[in-house]
């Protein structure tokens, strides 16, 4: 409702809004939430205290970057979740409040399940942007997170491989 209403509001250049066919797990917010941070662009659902990583998804990915963020914890590197439904209004935000979603020399990992094409802006030059880079295969949607590495477990192994690498 959020990203239609911005849709609507949006007078300064096309908009665009991607439905999954897909059941997705609905994401818990907190009880406090505040509804204007999806006008921000990006907002944290996940803290975690002493965060070594910092894992960045949209769409549909929030929910796997959510399932990986525990794995993660129990291998040793905590981690926090950004959902970034629109990564150029998170731009356009003032430097403070980019600082407290993403702090200054974190890690941060963008999980996309499509091309990496312009998360650097968003992870940095050190950032680890996973996706796929090329043309995509047709087959039921589990196999298909399997195959090119979308399930939380292989996220998470990716992610504390980089971290430790």
């Amino acid at each position: 409702a959020a990203a239609w209403g911005l849709a609507l509001e949006n007078r300064d250049g096309p908009t665009l809004m991607a439905l999954s066919r897909q059941t997705l797990p609905a994401i818990e917010r907190a009880p406090d939430f505040d509804i204007s941070l999806l006008r921000r662009g990006g907002y944290v659902v996940r803290d975690a205290r002493d965060a070594a990583v910092t894992l960045i998804a949209t769409g549909s990915e929030v929910g796997l970057a959510i399932a990986a963020a525990p794995l993660l914890d129990a291998a040793g590197h905590p981690a926090r979740v950004v959902s970034m439904p629109a990564p150029q209004l998170f731009l356009a935000q003032d430097q403070a409040y980019r600082d407290r979603v993403l702090p200054p020399g974190g890690r941060r990992v963008s999980i996309e399940a499509a091309a990496t094409y312009g998360w650097d802006r968003i992870v940095g030059e050190r950032g680890l942007a996973i996706g796929i880079d090329r043309y995509g295969e047709s087959a039921p949607l589990a196999a298909l997170q399997e195959f090119f590495g979308f399930t939380p477990e292989q996220i998470s192994g990716r992610v504390a491989g980089w971290i430790s690498g």
